[in-house]
Parts: structure tokens; sequence; C-alpha cells
């Protein structure tokens, strides 16, 4: 597996708009569920269970 630089500057912003960051996820053919479970990934809550 490589890293893809480029596919890493095409990451959406955190701080966008709920409905824009929807929006973007739902142009990749994700959905709701989809987009909570990748937020919650990487946050603090999350990586709280790996200490």
């Amino acid at each position: 597996m490589a890293a893809n630089f480029d596919g890493a500057q095409n990451l959406p912003n955190p701080k966008e708009e709920l409905n824009d960051l929807k929006q973007k996820f739902a142009d990749l053919g994700l959905d709701d569920t989809d987009f909570v479970a990748l937020q919650v990934i990487g946050s603090p809550y999350e990586m709280s269970l790996l200490v």
C-alpha cells in the first residue's frame, strides 16, 4: 500500500459547513451512515481508545 498525496490534498476541511461535507460524501456514493462513521475515526474519543 502506498500513500496517495494527491488524494490527501482533496480531503474535505472539517470546518466546512455540514451540508457541504455531506454533499462531498454523497458525490462519492457514500450515505449519512458512512459520513458519521468516517467522522468518528480519528476523533479524540477514538484516539483515547487506543491508549
